[in-house]
C-alpha cells in the first residue's frame, strides 16, 4: 500500500491528509462515506466508492455462498437499519431509524440535509426519504386539546424508543462531538491583530542559572534568550532547540554542579524562564528533537485555558503570501540613550535576585514584522524551510511565523545577514514536525 496521504472532498470541503489506516477508521465511523471523493494530490479526484479496499463490492447474486462452498452455515445477526446524515459538510452517524425520525420531527435535521442508509450507493434529501417525508409536510392546524395531547404523547413515545434503540451509538457520537466542540471553542489566536491573545500566546524565553551563594543569597543570571509560542491551552510551548540546548546540558551535568557545590559552596540550578506579558513562569523541557531545531516546553499557568495557535497541517508554498514574524528580538535590549547605556553597565555587572531585573520593561513586549513568503526550500538532509521577508533578528529564534489569520506555518530559526541592507530569513516548516509534536503534546489543533 502506498504511503502517500489521502485527501477527502465532501460537498466541496477538503480535509486531510490522512494515512490509509486513519482513512479506514474514518470510514468505519461514518465520517467518510462512499459518496465522498478521494485524491492523493488534490488535483485528480475519484469516487471513494471506487476504492475496493475501503468499500468492498457487494457479493454478486451468482457468486457461491459460504454454504455452497461447503462452509458451515452461520446464523446472520438481526439486521439493524443504521443511517447517516450530513449537515453543513459534517457527516453524523450511524444512528438508528427511530432516532433519525426523532431528529427530523424536532427540526434538528432539515428537509434539504442528505440522508442515506449504511451501505447505500446514493443519498437523498431528508424531505424525500420515505421514512422522514411526513415530518416536512405542513401540518393542518388542530385546535382540539385532545389531539394536541395525543401528539405530545406520540412524540414522547418516539423519544423513548430512540433512546432505547440507539443509546450506544448516540453516546459515541456525543463524546466525539463534545471533544470536537471543545477543541473548536478553546481560545485560539485567529488574527495577528489580536494583541491580547498574542501577548498570552507568544512567550519571551530566558535560559540561565538560579544560584545560592555561600552566604545564602539567591541570584538569577540569564545566559540565552529567545522566543516561544503556545500550541495547547494547557501550557505546551514550541521553541528552537538551540535556544534551550545549553541549559539542558547544564541540567544533565549533575556531577559538575555537585563539584561546584563541594569546592566553591555555590548551589547551581539551571532554569528556563518564560514571560507572557511580563509575567514570569518557570518552564520544564519536555522534549528536544534529535532531527530538527525544535524543542517542546511546558509551563503551568494556573486558571483558565490560555490562548494558543493552530498549526498548518500541510506545507504553505504560495509565493508572495503575507506572513508575520512574532517574537522578542535581542535588538530591543540596545540602549536608546547615553543615560540608558550607563544604567545598563551597572545592571549587567550587578548580581540580582530576580532575572527580571536584568531586562527593561520594553524587552517584555513582543515585536511583529510583516513580509511575504519567498519560497520553500529543502536542505540536503531533508529538512524543509520557509524563506520569507518578515525581518527576524537574534531573539526571534523559536517564535512563530504566521499567516494573517494566526495560523502557524513555521518556527523562525535563522537570520543570515548577507550585507548591511539585506538578510535571508528562514523558518522551520511546521507540518514536518507533526509526528514528534503529536507524540508529546495532546490536543494540538492542526489545520
Amino acid at each position: 500500500m502506498s504511503d502517500e496521504p489521502y485527501y477527502v472532498r465532501a460537498k466541496g470541503k477538503i480535509t486531510g491528509p490522512f494515512d490509509f489506516a486513519t482513512l479506514q477508521k474514518l470510514v468505519r465511523r461514518g465520517s467518510v462515506s462512499r459518496l465522498d471523493e478521494l485524491s492523493r494530490n488534490r488535483l485528480r479526484w475519484e469516487p471513494a466508492n471506487g476504492n475496493v479496499s475501503l468499500f468492498p463490492p457487494a457479493q454478486e447474486s451468482g457468486a457461491a455462498s459460504p454454504a455452497q462452498r461447503g462452509a458451515a452455515p452461520v446464523a446472520a445477526p438481526p439486521a439493524v437499519q443504521r443511517f447517516y446524515y450530513q449537515q453543513n459538510g459534517e457527516t453524523v452517524g450511524p444512528v438508528p431509524l427511530a432516532l433519525l425520525r426523532t431528529l427530523a420531527q424536532s427540526g434538528q435535521i432539515g428537509q434539504d440535509d442528505s440522508v442515506w442508509e449504511d451501505g447505500a450507493d446514493s443519498s437523498t434529501s431528508a424531505a424525500a426519504h420515505p421514512a422522514l417525508a411526513a415530518f416536512f409536510i405542513p401540518a393542518t392546524p388542530v385546535h382540539s386539546s385532545r389531539w394536541r395531547l395525543i401528539s405530545i404523547v406520540s412524540a414522547a413515545a418516539l423519544v423513548l424508543l430512540a433512546i432505547g434503540a440507539g443509546i450506544v451509538e448516540w453516546q459515541r457520537h456525543s463524546a466525539a462531538s463534545s471533544f470536537a466542540a471543545a477543541l473548536e471553542s478553546r481560545p485560539l489566536v485567529r488574527s495577528v491583530n489580536d494583541e491580547p491573545g498574542l501577548a498570552q500566546a507568544v512567550g519571551f524565553v530566558v535560559c540561565g542559572l538560579h544560584c545560592i551563594s555561600p552566604d545564602g543569597k539567591n541570584i538569577e543570571e540569564p545566559s540565552v534568550s529567545g522566543s516561544c509560542f503556545a500550541i495547547s491551552p494547557d501550557g505546551y510551548l514550541l521553541t528552537n532547540k538551540h535556544v534551550v540546548q545549553k541549559v539542558d546540558e547544564w541540567m544533565h551535568a549533575k556531577a559538575l554542579r555537585d563539584q561546584i557545590l563541594k569546592n566553591q559552596l555555590w548551589v547551581v540550578d539551571p532554569r528556563v524562564w518564560v514571560f507572557f506579558a511580563g509575567k514570569k513562569y518557570t518552564a520544564n523541557i519536555i522534549f528536544i528533537s534529535a532531527h530538527y531545531d525544535m524543542a517542546i516546553l511546558k509551563v503551568d499557568r494556573q486558571g483558565h485555558p490560555q490562548p494558543s495557535f493552530a498549526l498548518s497541517a500541510a506545507p504553505r508554498t504560495a509565493r508572495s503570501e503575507d506572513v508575520f514574524a512574532i517574537g522578542f528580538p535581542g535588538v530591543a535590549e540596545v540602549p536608546l540613550s547615553m543615560d540608558e547605556r550607563l544604567t545598563d553597565l551597572k545592571t549587567h555587572t550587578d548580581l540580582t535576585a530576580d532575572v527580571t531585573e536584568k531586562f527593561k520593561s520594553r524587552d517584555f513586549a513582543f515585536t511583529l514584522t510583516k513580509g511575504v513568503v519567498s519560497r520553500t526550500v529543502q536542505e540536503a538532509g531533508g529538512t524543509t524551510w520557509v524563506q520569507h521577508e518578515a525581518a527576524i533578528r537574534p531573539g526571534n529564534s523559536g517564535g512563530p511565523l504566521v499567516t494573517s489569520e494566526g495560523l502557524v506555518i513555521g518556527i523562525n530559526s535563522v537570520g543570515q545577514r548577507e550585507s548591511d541592507t539585506t538578510q535571508t530569513n528562514m523558518a522551520l516548516e511546521i507540518s514536518q514536525l507533526r509526528k514528534e509534536i503529536d507524540e508529546h503534546v495532546p490536543e494540538v489543533q492542526w489545520r
